[in-house]
């Protein structure tokens, strides 16, 4: 299976298995992390809460308190972990979504990548050879419309 079926298998086990309503908070958590997934087509992605609450328009404190529960009934799906290396006042989130089938993907971030987030936007420094994906596919909203999410470089 290619990483790109992977997430969106993995993103659709998190929904079943928080057993969430379409457009709550953790669903809204869900899919921002797996679309982010999916559009670098890695398992490994950072953000920060407070970019999540204001995506899901909640509190940071509530996207914590979702991501305890994330965090609690789905271990075995995704890792959340906290990244402070990261030169900013405020750590950033990084999420690591586990591949389902052993040994299908390496799931370690790239080490010639090192992303840095402020102000809840996302730049990456990477080598030459990084391969960049101008338009991914929606992995929630696949299953029924087939939507696409335009990513600007």
């Amino acid at each position: 299976m290619d990483i790109k079926n992977e997430i969106n298998h993995i993103q659709k086990r998190l929904l079943e298995r928080v057993n969430v309503k379409n457009r709550s908070t953790l669903f809204t958590i869900i899919e921002a992390i797996s679309q982010q997934a999916y559009a670098k087509g890695s398992f490994v992605v950072s953000q920060k809460n407070s970019t999540l609450a204001i995506k899901c328009d909640v509190t940071a404190s509530t996207i914590s308190r979702n991501l305890k529960k994330i965090k609690d009934k789905c271990a075995d799906l995704i890792q959340i972990e906290q990244n402070r290396n990261v030169s900013e006042q405020f750590a950033s989130l990084v999420f690591t979504l586990i591949p389902q089938e052993k040994g299908c993907l390496d799931v370690r971030p790239p080490l010639e990548c090192q992303t840095v987030v402020s102000n809840g936007e996302q730049t990456e420094e990477c080598n030459g050879d990084a391969e960049f994906h101008d338009i991914a596919e929606s992995p929630s909203r696949s299953f029924s419309t087939h939507s696409v999410v335009y990513i600007s470089n």
